[in-house]
């Protein structure tokens, strides 16, 4: 791997001292260049960015294929037997249960107080005792239930 790197930096800096410099586009001595300078300066350094992009992209390709680890290891699978078809006993695979929506009957909530000694509304005299105090009612309520189905299908 750092042999790799080695090699490809070393690559680029010799490249780089020897090569001349390239300019994208007609250069000073091409058609036109003299009189429209001004007008076309903008597409040679559009043309030199879509070379150096180019380059760009070449040489990461380049890099990813010599950092790629080697395919030494080969998965051998087991050979498999092909089913018949179609299956001779075919069944569904679906459970042999469903759903059904069924009522439950929540019971009302009490709750447990003392109250106190008093007289009552006929004047009476009532000794302290707990009493049962009602919270909440009871209601229904609809609950789904997994039921077995009764036949098979």
């Amino acid at each position: 791997m750092k042999k790799h790197i080695a090699l490809a930096a070393a690559a680029v800096f010799i490249t780089s001292l020897f090569a001349g410099f390239a300019q994208a586009g007609p250069g000073k001595h091409g058609r036109c260049a003299h009189r429209h300078h001004h007008r076309h300066h903008n597409n040679n350094v559009l043309e030199g960015v879509v070379i150096g992009a180019g380059a760009f992209i070449l040489g990461t390709a380049i890099a990813q294929s010599l950092n790629r680890p080697s395919q030494t290891a080969q998965i051998h699978a087991a050979p498999v037997s092909p089913r018949p078809y179609p299956p001779t006993n075919y069944h569904s695979k679906r459970p042999n249960k469903h759903w059904k929506i069924k009522k439950i009957w929540v019971a009302p909530i009490y709750e447990t107080r003392w109250n106190p000694a008093h007289y009552d509304a006929q004047g009476r005299w009532v000794q302290g005792r707990h009493q049962q105090f009602l919270v909440a009612d009871g209601y229904w309520k609809k609950k789904r239930v997994r039921v077995k189905h009764r036949g098979t299908y």
